[in-house]
């Protein structure tokens, strides 16, 4: 199974903190049951009372991208949010090979939301093959904030794509892990909700 992190940036109800330790969220029992109680108020207050949050889901994947190939890693993810107003990306690439280390300068990467029968929505996240070829990094690690090329309602596949290609001939790189971090309003009352804690 994918590590997962998740983060809830909701009301402090009654004072208690989230703990938040490295990319972990560490969330007591008693305080995950008033997150959850908060969500579900926040949902039936009535007209207009939508429960601004955030989350966050980290993928763990350490598969090579093939020379002059690519590698699509994808996320299915009920998220619990509604409509998104914002989306950052962090990436980390590296290079499983001494002998043939990854050229930053021949890669692409791009994120999509959603699939084709529904209008999916796709942004490039960087270009170094047409912005940078003589980039020679052998590995990457980078947060992206994306804007607002996501924004909108949250699409009913649930699904996000990561596609990550080596565009030039020379050196292999490795898709190591990604971290997706969506913030906008909480889903209506009767959503599934993904908690990350199985």
């Amino acid at each position: 199974m994918n590590k997962v992190t998740k983060e809830l940036n909701l009301l402090n109800f009654n004072g208690l903190p989230i703990e938040n330790s490295g990319s972990c969220c560490k969330v007591s029992s008693m305080r995950r049951l008033l997150l959850i109680l908060t969500m579900i108020v926040a949902c039936w207050a009535g007209p207009g009372a939508q429960a601004q949050i955030e989350v966050e889901r980290t993928v763990t994947v350490n598969q090579s991208v093939p020379d002059r190939g690519e590698y699509v890693s994808t996320l299915q993810w009920e998220a619990g949010v509604g409509s998104i107003s914002l989306v950052k990306l962090d990436l980390a690439l590296s290079s499983p090979s001494i002998s043939n280390p990854m050229w930053l300068g021949d890669m692409y990467a791009s994120l999509t939301h959603g699939i084709a029968s529904e209008t999916e929505r796709m942004t490039q996240v960087f270009n170094y093959y047409e912005n940078d070829p003589n980039n020679s990094a052998t590995s990457l690690s980078g947060s992206y904030n994306l804007g607002s090329v996501f924004n909108g309602s949250w699409l009913a596949s649930n699904k996000w794509s990561l596609l990550v290609a080596d565009r030039a001939q020379g050196g292999v790189g490795r898709l190591d892990s990604w971290k997706l971090a969506v913030e906008g309003t909480a889903a209506g009352a009767g959503s599934t909700m993904d908690l990350g804690l199985s």
